[in-house]
């Protein structure tokens, strides 16, 4: 990867020129430094683009120059930390939305400072006063961090890093899921003698880090490393059990080892790359819905593979030997659901995830069981649709998919891969009809239900509309008369008078 080893003026956004030109001039009239570092500078020499976060170290009071620049152009200031003392400068003026400029304290020496950060891909720097002066300004790079752009290695400055900010430990596999920086050997092992301090960390952090990784592409050897390293046990200790779960029958891994594959194998299904032509064409139909948000501006993409992370999550607890040699997991769908469902709660995941994740985890095995029946119809691929609803249906087949795909022991026979394909293209086919018959006119309003059965409006009447819709997407009622015939058997068991 070719690298520049200079930054010019017109490489960085006109918004962040207007407020970075304030900064410097004023830093120069106090005879005080300021440096550009950080995240941006890093994105920029690696190609990514221009970022809309900026930050600067500066020789002087932080919040003093920051209330400088909210004098001249407006915007709010934020205080983040105090040891180094960070402030940020958001909303100014002609600042797009997410734009942001972060003011930090300089240490003793610029040296000493860069020294205290995390990684040396994030310790390069660049004089402000000298880019704003001469044009262009040279990259200073007293880590080797370059270098390691250049060979995409991700690698610790110190392990004091990992002590005074355990999150660091989680933020390296991020950096891997998103920069495609990997974590050198010995960064890895700073980052196992640490991971246990992320159980002390708070919740919200680790979520943030964790659905950056999995809204990324996460390849096997990450996830692997995740897990050896302890960082992902110390995030979901519950998944620690599953290693003692077998590689046998349908399995040719054990169960974390499993459950790590079907992650990885998300980002196959998601670009439409199974073992099935006709799946793949369905699947990427749907590929952008996993790009909505779900809650506190994360993906559906991230549910879904959290979920995926924890489908297996009851099988330790419900494992059963028998005489034969062979092993079951009866109910672990119902045991995994429950503790999923702890496990969001301890992540303080918002309602909506937690509903979704716990969804997922129940009906996991739905899609294999319809496999397994001997004439396949239109009403229980339809149930699968009314129970979970189009979204969390569409993580489903994903989930499904992936899961399939990672399940190769001996016991698992051509057959029932293409039997379980087949339902997976079958549920997909399925939604399309349900979306057309959904698309067409209600068989009858709430204002029918309401004059027919001389009822006002309530949950009854919403009730009454919603079997009609389920009867009517299963084939049992076509028109206007059939729906009021089959809704007046269901007011008549309610006690409703019926004329």
């Amino acid at each position: 990867m070719m690298l520049l080893n200079q930054i010019t003026w017109d490489d960085l956004p006109e918004y962040h020129q207007k407020v970075i030109a304030i900064a410097g001039k004023r830093a120069k009239e106090e005879h005080r430094p300021v440096y550009l570092i950080g995240g941006w500078l890093r994105d920029f020499l690696m190609g990514r683009g221009r970022g809309k976060e900026c930050d600067l170290v500066f020789g002087g009071d932080p919040a003093s120059l920051a209330g400088y620049l909210q004098r001249c152009l407006g915007g709010r200031i934020v205080r983040l930390h105090s040891e180094p003392v960070t402030v940020r400068l958001v909303g100014w003026q002609g600042a797009p939305e997410g734009a942001q400029l972060d003011v930090s304290q300089l240490g003793a020496s610029l040296e000493k400072d860069l020294y205290r950060r995390d990684f040396t891909v994030n310790a390069l720097t660049a004089d402000l006063i000298v880019l704003l002066e001469r044009g262009s300004a040279p990259i200073i790079d007293f880590l080797g961090g370059l270098d390691h752009l250049r060979r995409r290695e991700l690698v610790l400055i110190s392990p004091e890093a990992l002590k005074d900010d355990p999150i660091r430990c989680l933020r390296a596999f991020r950096f891997w899921a998103t920069h495609h920086l990997t974590p050198s050997q010995q960064t890895l092992h700073h980052i196992s003698r640490h991971a246990g301090r992320l159980k002390r960390e708070a919740a919200e952090r680790i979520v943030l880090d964790l659905s950056y990784i999995f809204q990324s592409a996460t390849p096997f050897p990450l996830l692997k490393a995740l897990k050896e390293t302890e960082v992902l046990t110390a995030v979901v200790p519950e998944l620690d059990d599953l290693k003692f779960v077998p590689a046998i029958g349908y399995h040719h891994l054990n169960g974390i080892d499993h459950t790590l594959c079907a992650v990885a194998m998300t980002d196959r299904v998601l670009a439409g790359d199974t073992d099935d032509r006709e799946l793949n064409r369905l699947l990427v139909q749907h590929r952008i819905s996993f790009d909505d948000e779900i809650a506190g501006g994360r993906k559906r993409v991230w549910t879904l593979k959290m979920a995926t992370l924890l489908h297996d999550i009851g099988k330790p607890a419900t494992m059963q030997w028998e005489s034969d040699g062979s092993v079951h997991f009866y109910g672990h769908e119902i045991t995994g659901s429950e503790m999923t469902d702890q496990i969001c709660r301890r992540l303080k995941l918002a309602r909506k995830e937690t509903e979704t994740l716990v969804k997922l985890v129940r009906h996991h095995m739905r899609p294999a069981q319809l496999a397994g029946v001997q004439s396949l119809t239109v009403k229980a691929l339809r149930r699968i649709w009314r129970d979970l609803g189009d979204q969390d249906g569409l993580a489903l087949v994903f989930l499904s998919a992936a899961d399939l795909m990672a399940t190769r022991g001996p016991a698992m026979t051509e057959d029932q891969r293409r039997h379980h394909y087949e339902v997976l293209k079958r549920l997909l086919l399925e939604l399309e009809v349900i979306r057309e018959m959904q698309r067409r006119p209600r068989l009858i309003s709430g204002h029918d239900v309401m004059e027919r059965y001389r009822i006002g409006p309530g949950p009854l009447v919403g009730e009454a509309l919603r079997q009609v819709e389920e009867a009517a997407l299963e084939g049992r009622v076509e028109t206007r008369e059939e729906a009021f015939q089959f809704l007046d058997e269901i007011m008549r068991r309610k006690g409703v008078p019926v004329d």
